[in-house]
């Protein structure tokens, strides 16, 4: 997930026009964390969504880019296009998408019998209050932060309504040129 250097994922006025790539225009990362993001993502063959991010555009937009075989994204969206999604949902919906499944199902439970299928990982992609019911069910078991040098000073954080302390221990950070630094860590 990216994030301010204060852990926000948007600010409350801002949006996230902070983000040194916002997912939209060009993609101003440096090589070396194009290909860092582009293979965590190939290895994974499940992606996890909530219905606002898969309604408002995720899967077209990438589906469009990975059609773009000259778009330098094009690689990392015809990986997001190949992967298994499964959009969970409060109301019964129906895909409108191809290797989509909608869910009405208990998150946790969902996402306990996903782990137990055979595959590789998952990885989830969503807003605050998809990332935040994630983090509430105690199943993530590592967490990637792409840190942009941005300080909001308020915004929007995947760490609210939390019922206990989460610790994590951490495992990696690396600091790229473009600015970003990625922070991993699981779940201790």
């Amino acid at each position: 997930m990216q994030v301010s250097l204060d852990f926000f994922i948007s600010g409350i006025e801002s949006g996230m026009n902070w983000m040194i790539w916002p997912y939209t225009g060009s993609w101003t990362w440096d090589e070396e964390l194009k290909e860092y993001f582009t293979e965590m993502t190939a290895s994974n063959d499940t992606i996890l969504l909530g219905w606002d991010m898969a309604d408002s555009g995720y899967i077209d937009h990438w589906t469009n880019i990975a059609n773009q075989k000259d778009n330098p994204q094009s690689v990392f969206a015809a990986n997001v296009v190949s992967a298994h999604k499964y959009v969970f949902s409060r109301k019964k919906r129906r895909s409108r998408w191809n290797n989509t499944t909608t869910t009405t199902e208990d998150l946790a439970t969902e996402i306990l019998r996903l782990k137990n299928l055979p595959g590789q990982d998952m990885i989830a992609y969503g807003g605050a209050t998809f990332a935040n019911a994630l983090v509430r069910t105690g199943l993530i078991d590592e967490y990637h932060f792409i840190v942009n040098p941005t300080v909001l000073g308020k915004g929007v954080s995947i760490f609210t309504k939390m019922d206990d302390v989460l610790l994590l221990k951490p495992t990696s950070a690396k600091v790229y040129r473009c600015g970003i630094i990625v922070l991993v860590y699981q779940k201790k």
